[in-house]
């Protein structure tokens, strides 16, 4: 299963929605991968307090 969760405006709780989302799913036994897309401002990893591992620069010429 793949969950997208998007939106346009800043600030609606669209990161607190998905952790809260992935923590439920991972609850119930689903193995879970929480992806922050963000490319202006991701912010998952300041939410849940944890350290960046490997950075990769990312080409692409869609947004």
């Amino acid at each position: 299963m793949i969950i997208g969760v998007s939106g346009g405006k800043g600030g609606t709780g669209k990161t607190v929605f998905s952790i809260n989302l992935a923590v439920a799913l991972a609850k119930i036994g689903e193995n879970v991968t929480l992806i922050d897309c963000d490319p202006d401002c991701p912010s998952v990893h300041i939410v849940l307090k944890t350290k960046l591992g490997e950075k990769k620069e990312v080409f692409s010429f869609v947004p």
